[in-house]
């Protein structure tokens, strides 16, 4: 049963004192051929609209609510509508300037038309017809079943549509930031007849011009995205939909979210994983949909081929890290200081501890705020002269916890700044804890301290490591007292050093260029799909 079929079950239609029950879809249609269509909401009611009707052509102007998806275009709702002109969708408000004309306004909410009716009568429009009034009319004469499945209709057709072999469709974890957002820049720099769509629950994500942005809670771009789609990108968890059959032609390439080593075990090789039994398949799902796997080193393969229950022969390709590609860029600190400018004559320090799981199933989740920021800060300043900011940067998953912490006025909250890698980029030295953004830094011999003041709790409770942590070539302490120490012995010839060996153990060379072999590999399997024709 569709979502109109449970809606008429509870009856919701006839609770309405606006709308005329005898309206029918004919009425309907008649009344748009003499007036200006006005769609009134670009939810499920206007999917169920295309479904039946397949044409938005008629549509004249479009208006919703919500005023997060206004000033957006109708095609970033509805893929199918084509017009010359881009069809914004407004604020209802604009109706108020109708009043007088003849105005013909499809109701699509399925929830709140009645409110929208009320709307309407104020701005005095009275002619308005409700995507569920009508169908549920229709329906009663048809013993309440829908004349003909449009929707399965269209599916049928969705499955059987011409993949464009051009088209990526991206749908990372790390949204407008990561991997992604460095490959896709050298693809768009190398190739402008690229059709790439990045799958985001937020229309209002920054991503660079050449993209198309859609929403992945809309089931319909959903699937006429995923299914025309030649190329899917994604990294743990996200980007491989198990709802939808991929076909033998389509190619799937994890990206990962860390660099190209990391120290905390993940998925098959940790226990609180292997012991839930819906991520466990969660994850098989995805394996099975990914024929790439991009790595940066012989350990970063090794690590992904366990952690994610690798057993077949899936081809790992050796990019590197395209995320910290900036770090070595001349001007790596300019696009964090394009939102901070007044602190370009600073030196900063990123403080960036990672998440703690809470509760006695560790189904919790916290921040461990045990770093004391003045003795930190003096310490720099004596170590490392200069004016100096701390920038403050909690865990997306405990982000909220950041507002609950008071700081010094040195200190910065940066948690909301959805590219951390920027923020990287723009740190003269950095601080964590059990984070493998500790590793990134190092590629360019940033200073980098660790705080582990629960280490052995930590790794005897909630995540085991893949590295031994006294081996890290990170000064290590367990108190703040003890990180005060180690920044004021810190020793740049010797730390430079300690890096050098420990990334040649574990064959980790990074020089800036991974995101531009991870782009020529993908434009290769796209040359070759065009030369096979499909």
């Amino acid at each position: 049963m569709d979502i109109i079929g449970k809606l008429i079950t509870k009856e919701k239609h006839k609770a309405s004192c606006y709308f005329d029950l005898r309206h029918t879809w004919r009425d309907f249609e008649n009344a748009v051929g003499t007036g200006k269509f006005v769609l009134f909401g670009v939810g499920e009611g206007a999917r169920f609209y295309f479904y039946k009707y397949r044409d938005f052509s008629k549509v004249e102007m479009v208006v919703d609510n919500n005023e997060g998806i206004q000033n957006y275009p109708l095609q970033t709702f509805m893929p199918d509508f084509s017009s010359e002109d881009e069809l914004l969708v407004k604020k209802p408000s604009v109706l108020e300037n109708n009043r007088n004309s003849e105005v013909v306004v499809l109701v699509t909410s399925l929830k709140f038309y009645d409110e929208i009716a009320a709307e309407l009568e104020r701005y005095g429009i009275k002619s308005y017809f409700s995507v569920l009034c009508m169908e549920a009319k229709e329906r009663e004469l048809n013993n309440g079943k829908p004349l003909i499945d449009f929707e399965a209709l269209w599916l049928e057709e969705m499955r059987n549509t011409t993949i464009d072999y051009k088209k990526i469709c991206i749908f990372p974890s790390v949204y407008g930031a990561g991997h992604t957002k460095e490959i896709v820049r050298h693809l768009l720099k190398t190739r402008r007849d690229l059709n790439i769509t990045w799958m985001v629950y937020d229309l209002h994500m920054k991503v660079d011009d050449g993209i198309n942005v859609k929403l992945v809670n809309n089931e319909y771009i959903y699937e006429q995205e995923y299914r025309t789609a030649s190329i899917w990108i994604g990294d743990i968890g996200g980007g491989f939909p198990s709802v939808l059959e991929k076909k033998t032609s389509q190619i799937g390439i994890e990206l990962k979210h860390w660099s190209s080593i990391t120290l905390k075990k993940f998925f098959f090789d940790e226990n609180i994983f292997r012991n839930d039994k819906q991520q466990r398949e969660s994850i098989k799902k995805n394996i099975e949909r990914i024929d790439y796997i991009f790595v940066g080193s012989k350990f970063d393969e090794q690590t992904c081929r366990s952690g994610l229950g690798v057993t077949d022969k899936k081809i790992f390709v050796y990019v590197g890290s395209p995320r910290s590609d900036l770090l070595f860029k001349n001007n790596r600190k300019e696009p964090f200081l394009c939102h901070y400018p007044s602190l370009a004559k600073k030196k900063l320090l990123l403080y960036a501890p990672t998440f703690r799981r809470t509760g006695e199933d560790l189904s919790g989740l916290s921040n461990l705020n045990n770093i004391d920021f003045d003795l930190v800060y003096n310490a720099l300043c004596k170590r490392f002269p200069g004016e100096w900011n701390i920038l403050l940067r909690l865990h997306p998953l405990v982000s909220k916890e950041s507002k609950k912490i008071t700081v010094p006025d040195y200190v910065i909250d940066v948690t909301g700044y959805s590219d951390s890698e920027e923020l990287v980029a723009a740190a003269d030295a950095v601080i964590t804890d059990y984070s493998s953004i500790m590793f990134e830094p190092a590629y360019i011999k940033t200073p980098v301290f660790l705080l582990a003041t629960d280490l052995d709790e930590y790794t005897s409770k909630e995540r085991d490591f893949y590295i031994e942590y006294e081996t890290l070539p990170f000064p290590i302490a367990k108190s703040s007292e003890e990180l005060k120490n180690n920044i004021l012995a810190y020793d740049e010839n010797e730390y430079r050093a300690n890096v050098e060996l420990f990334f040649d153990k574990y064959g980790v060379h990074e020089d800036g260029h991974a995101s531009e072999r991870a782009a020529q590999f993908i434009l290769d399997l796209i040359d070759r799909k065009k030369q096979m024709g499909s």
